[in-house]
């Protein structure tokens, strides 16, 4: 058995940035950071909460920062290089105040790329994703039975380490 319900008010105050950054030609810093206060603003018995609960699957940090790097070879081809680390702080499942509220655990990843373009339009890439295999979480859920007893815990892990071979074809 499940359902939904909505709170009636919701209050959301934060900031967000990104910032770009091309120092020489064909290196790219790329950053992001977002922080995110999300509170109910009145009570909402109907899902648990009351005033000033933390809103769930809201982080209150996330951020990112990323390297590219690209180089001609010869007439047309070049050579890609990136690096980036992205971060989310921990995640409710469901209003602060809700008996069964669990949290998501917090990710760094790291993430890396090599790729070489030819022809103009081919490009071969070697990717590596989350290379330190971070066991963080995207979520993490409470579920109950008929009798509203707490009976299962549903996790959605992050990607493990990835490594992959990319072919791609622009035309």
């Amino acid at each position: 058995i499940g359902g939904l319900a909505n709170g009636a008010a919701a209050e959301s105050k934060g900031i967000e940035a990104a910032l770009t950054i091309t120092p020489t030609s064909g290196l790219t810093l790329g950053f992001t950071a977002a922080y995110t206060d999300a509170t109910l603003s009145e009570d909402v018995p109907e899902i648990s909460g009351v005033k000033g609960d933390r809103l769930p699957e809201v982080p209150k940090f996330s951020g990112s920062a990323r390297i590219d790097y690209t180089m001609p070879v010869g007439d047309n081809d070049r050579v890609d290089f990136g690096i980036g680390v992205r971060h989310a702080s921990s995640r409710l499942s469901l209003v602060e105040s809700d008996p069964l509220t669990v949290s998501a655990k917090p990710y760094t990843t790291v993430d890396a790329n090599i790729g070489y373009m030819f022809d103009e339009h081919w490009t071969l890439r070697l990717y590596g994703r989350n290379l330190f295999n971070d066991k963080g979480e995207r979520s993490r859920i409470l579920f109950t039975d008929g009798l509203n007893i707490p009976s299962y815990l549903a996790i959605t892990p992050l990607q493990p380490r990835t490594i992959g071979l990319a072919a791609d074809l622009a035309f």
